[in-house]
């Protein structure tokens, strides 16, 4: 069972190993570090010594400076407390969290209220749901969801710890996220990539990435509007009041192009028909 990540009080190891060499302080470390992965150390030479990284005989030196630091049996008291916390925290945000669902899934079960009705000129009081049994439908869904997301993100081994927290997810679904239209889809385009995290929380910049994206996406928008536009040659009287007006808007000449009538342009229909009269007044310089 794997540790995503490791306390490490500086103050308090500095204190402790004074005493040690560099490449003492570096065996530690690593010690240290496969200590909080797996709660315990092998205490067979070689394997200790692949854990630091040397030979056997280079680990044999340095042995029982090291081994001042730990208990009996390469136990480490310091790292058993620091591990203890941790999970009873892990344990604590999953109650939380599982509290929360279970919440949330009583009211989609519960049974709505009957109308009051009359009867016989008497009101009766309206019917209420049996709330026992819609906790207990409410934790069979929990379950159900839990083992729903373990699927879709293929991790239907035993989880590392920081994998039994759901909380993340929980927090998702809170804020309104869909379970089936924007989470159970990227954890699937998850599991497909072969990556195994150790936390929860490696799937939430993913799942909030991919609704913001979904979001931006605007469908059923309907075709375009394309503005009418009227061909005007060069040589027509209302080419230089239009190129007066393009050049006030655009800073440049208006492009030309060439065609069945002569040198011209599209130009908007709207300026055309609105003439100079009803336009802004422009610029009379220039062709």
């Amino acid at each position: 069972m794997s540790h995503a990540w490791m306390p490490f009080y500086v103050a308090d190891y500095l204190a402790d190993t004074t005493h040690l060499s560099t490449v003492e302080h570096g065996a530690y470390l690593l010690l240290i570090m496969d200590y909080w992965q797996h709660k315990k150390l092998p205490g067979d030479p070689r394997r200790m010594a692949r854990i630091c990284r040397m030979q056997e005989k280079q680990w044999l030196k340095i042995r029982d400076n090291l081994a001042e630091l730990f208990g009996p049996d390469w136990s480490h008291k310091r790292i058993d407390e620091e591990l203890a916390k941790t999970e009873n925290l892990i344990a604590k945000r999953k109650a939380a969290g599982k509290a929360g669902a279970s919440a949330r899934y009583s009211k989609r079960m519960a049974v709505p209220a009957r109308q009051t009705r009359q009867t016989d000129g008497q009101k009766q009081p309206p019917l209420q749901p049996d709330s026992d049994a819609t906790h207990r439908g409410a934790l069979q869904d929990y379950d159900k969801l839990e083992s729903e997301l373990r699927s879709a993100a293929g991790l239907t081994e035993a989880p590392a710890i920081g994998l039994k927290d759901l909380s993340p997810i929980y927090a998702l679904i809170d804020k309104g996220y869909d379970l089936d239209k924007d989470i159970v889809p990227k954890l699937r385009a998850s599991r497909a990539t072969g990556k195994r995290p150790s936390s929860w929380r490696y799937y939430v910049k993913g799942i909030e990435e991919a609704k913001a994206a979904n979001a931006a996406i605007r469908p059923n928008a309907g075709p375009a509007t394309v503005a009418p536009v009227v061909w005007v040659a060069r040589e027509d009287r209302r080419w230089p009041d239009l190129a007066r007006r393009y050049r006030h808007e655009h800073g440049r000449d208006p492009p030309t192009t060439s065609g069945r009538g002569g040198t011209g342009r599209h130009w908007p229909k709207a300026w055309v028909d609105q003439g100079l009269e009803n336009s802004l007044e422009l610029p009379t310089t220039g062709p």
